[in-house]
């Protein structure tokens, strides 16, 4: 047993791509553990900041948290610095965020009014609005995923739809709706070779 203060309900687990640590939700934030259970880091997060929708950077170095309401923070493996790196600027829900494939960009969703989402990429020296999906579920998670350095991919249940983005620099050349059915769940693989789609809960 590796842990027991896993919190189940509305939780998450992911393991780094290196397959050297755990990160999962207890009660008070996210825990991150080795495989021999030893303890690494403890982001201590308040429940109001819900911070359930974290990811890892593909070289294992980034795990990046979505806090809804109180933006998205880095934490850094080599230094163990957490660090808030979006902040909205009016009330939204900042979550889903995704490194491309070369840990580079980082892609996130802006949610406002619930159902209006804003999809941005963080790059290292600006930010580009890739589009909006209106009318999504209250709150909804896209599934963002990148087909590749400058291709994304993200899909709404509430739309019946698969969107497709992409962009050169700051320059956004495709945003689109690609498949028209509903999707319940979309999963790309790690560097963008495959995805694959649910259209049914």
């Amino acid at each position: 047993v590796l842990a027991t203060d896993y919190r189940p309900i509305n939780g998450t687990i992911k393991i780094s791509p290196n397959g050297q640590y755990l990160a999962y939700t207890v009660n008070e934030g996210i825990k991150i553990i080795n495989l021999q259970g030893t303890t690494i880091s403890f982001l201590k997060f308040s429940s109001q900041k819900r911070a359930t929708d974290f990811t890892w950077s593909h070289n294992s170095r980034y795990l990046v948290v979505g806090c809804y309401t109180n933006g998205i923070y880095r934490l850094d493996m080599q230094t163990l610095n957490l660090e808030l790196i979006i902040w909205p600027t009016t009330f939204a829900y900042c979550h889903n965020p995704v490194y491309s494939p070369n840990d580079i960009n980082l892609v996130f969703i802006y949610h406002t009014w619930g159902d209006i989402a804003t999809l941005y990429v963080e790059q290292p020296n600006a930010t580009i609005k890739l589009g909006r999906i209106k009318y999504t579920h209250y709150d909804e998670k896209l599934d963002l995923g990148w087909l590749s350095n400058n291709e994304i991919l993200a899909k709404c249940s509430r739309t019946k739809g698969l969107y497709y983005s992409r962009f050169d620099n700051d320059d956004v050349q495709v945003f689109e709706k690609v498949i028209h059915t509903e999707i319940s769940h979309l999963f790309v693989s790690p560097f963008g070779k495959y995805f694959v789609f649910t259209n049914k809960y």
